[in-house]
């Protein structure tokens, strides 16, 4: 959603061209932003309640306009909304934070984006069920219950692409 549009905005907005040519007649064609806001703050200072009141209204309609706009999408999207969450929430058991810190403490990584870290939770999540359905197997094999470090190290080192 774009910013608040406030009467004073609007007003520069409508007025920053005109200031930038008057810099121009007085021989400065380049004008800093801040020369700029400074004369459009003295000439905002300078209108008369009737002018500002116009700028008011503006930004009042706009304002309108804006929460009509906000509401008509929640309405389209809270459904969509409250199943996406859920799905996010679901797609992945272990806790994103931490798997965010395992990463950053790869110095190369700074940045990590939601979906890319999303990818590698649920990415390890799946080698972890893949390497504890193999461990179960030899786990049964010893007519055990409880998966050990040793099915899962014989695991690996027997399954070729664990290697």
């Amino acid at each position: 959603m774009p910013p608040k549009q406030t009467p004073y905005f609007l007003f520069c907005n409508e007025a920053r061209e005109s200031a930038r040519e008057e810099f121009a007649k007085q021989g400065v064609p380049n004008p800093t932003g801040a020369a700029v806001a400074k004369v459009l703050g003295e000439r905002w200072k300078n209108l008369s309640e009737e002018e500002k009141t116009h700028y008011k209204n503006k930004a009042g309609e706009i304002a309108a306009e804006l929460l009509r706009i906000e509401a008509e999408n929640a309405e389209n999207n809270d459904d969509n909304d409250e199943e996406g969450r859920e799905e996010d929430e679901k797609s992945t058991h272990l806790p994103l934070a931490r798997v965010k810190r395992i990463m950053r403490l790869d110095r190369s990584v700074r940045l990590i984006h939601l979906d890319t870290l999303k990818l590698v939770a649920k990415t390890t999540e799946l080698f972890i069920e893949h390497l504890i359905e193999k461990s179960e197997g030899f786990c049964r094999a010893k007519k055990r219950k409880t998966v050990m470090y040793s099915d899962i190290e014989h695991t690996v080192a027997h399954d070729e692409r664990l290697i």
